[in-house]
């Protein structure tokens, strides 16, 4: 059997690695003067190594039937390799399939056929041979409006350590944001055109909430982290870890052997300036933070060690019936700077407002007047 296959010969060629490959199952819809949103059978399809990957979303418990989905290759029918499903709170499905064993492991076009019921259609994918990791810290986010938080964000986290940056945004990307980023070439941007919530039912069935975020988040872990990096890290651009006396990278670095994870507690933070209408061109040096911090899984945010998580969510691993098993460092030191007022600024004329300032609601007991350095 002869591969078909075009080997990848300069760097353009392998840059088209990044593109997004998804598979429309329905169209946005418009019935009694209601939008129905579209819908996907996965999000993305990519290959390295000799294996197939597909970061599928969940929209009810069974609206998709993931065994039924096959993949081939010069008429072969590919075999599953790995599956992990999350079918319930922000809910994620990864698929993997193995290439033939005669597939040699090289840079590469090759074409995928994918088959679903009635659906049928043909991926020219840029596989790629990755053995040894890059980096030993990269970083994650998805973001939208926010990225006019993007260029102090990205200057805290070099000084924290982070090396390489996966910024995925939720949308059409502006050319503003394009100019920022292209000149850094530790940062890859990746466009990720997906309805942020799903909303509505199927059927007698409520949809679940979640929808980009967890398709961004276990594309970047699967994607890039398991082959490009260590540990991955993961979070909002408002939102800035600090550890006591060091660097995360150090941090990590010196527990690399105890920790698989690291839980960064939310503390709700803001600027020592007020903010009159102007989002800060740098990261604040001093800031005025609250008298308190949230517990693991309450709007924290985590690190992850790529090689030994299979999915995550946005503020904790899957599944939570193994944290118990998983070595994740919850000390009180880890703290996630939170600084609650740029996002309401940012969404303030927006339909999402409502969520971001639900999502940033304070307890009783709860004051923001403790001043602090930042790194």
């Amino acid at each position: 059997m002869s591969q078909e296959i075009e080997y990848v010969t300069n760097r353009d060629q392998l840059d088209e690695f990044h593109n997004v490959n998804s598979l429309l199952l329905s169209p946005t819809k418009s019935k009694d003067n209601y939008l129905i949103q579209p819908r996907y059978l996965f999000f993305d399809i990519f290959t390295y190594n000799k294996t197939i990957y597909l970061i599928c979303p969940v929209y009810t418990k069974n609206y998709i039937s993931y065994d039924d989905i096959k993949l081939s290759f010069n008429n072969v029918t590919l075999q599953t390799k790995e599956t992990h499903k999350h079918i319930y709170y922000e809910p994620t499905v990864i698929l993997s399939y193995n290439l033939p064993p005669n597939f040699k492991n090289v840079n590469a076009f090759i074409n995928i056929n994918v088959c679903y019921r009635d659906y049928k259609s043909t991926y020219r994918l840029c596989h790629i041979k990755k053995l040894r990791k890059s980096y030993f810290l990269s970083q994650t986010t998805l973001c939208k409006d926010d990225y006019k938080l993007f260029l102090p964000w990205y200057n805290y986290y070099t000084k924290q350590g982070t090396e390489h940056f996966y910024i995925y945004y939720n949308g059409i990307i502006p050319e503003s944001f394009k100019n920022t980023c292209s000149p850094r070439k530790n940062v890859t941007l990746i466009p990720w055109n997906f309805h942020y919530f799903n909303n509505g039912s199927i059927g007698t069935q409520e949809v679940f909430h979640h929808h980009a975020q967890m398709g961004q988040l276990n594309h970047s872990l699967w994607k890039y982290g398991k082959i490009m990096s260590h540990h991955l890290m993961c979070n909002d651009l408002d939102e800035y870890f600090s550890i006591d006396r060091t660097t995360i990278k150090k941090h990590i670095v010196n527990n690399f052997k105890r920790y698989d994870a690291y839980c960064f507690r939310n503390c709700w933070a803001k600027e020592i300036r007020k903010l009159n209408n102007k989002l800060p061109d740098t990261y604040p040096k001093k800031i005025y933070h609250s008298n308190k911090s949230y517990s693991f899984g309450n709007k924290s945010k985590m690190i992850y060690r790529c090689d030994n998580f299979n999915a995550i969510g946005i503020h904790t691993p899957h599944p939570p019936s193994k944290w118990e098993h998983m070595k994740i460092n919850k000390q009180a030191n880890l703290i996630m700077f939170h600084f609650y007022e740029w996002s309401l600024f940012i969404y303030k004329n927006k339909e999402i407002y409502a969520t971001t300032k639900n999502n940033r609601k304070f307890d009783d007991d709860e004051v923001v007047n403790r001043v602090m350095k930042l790194l």
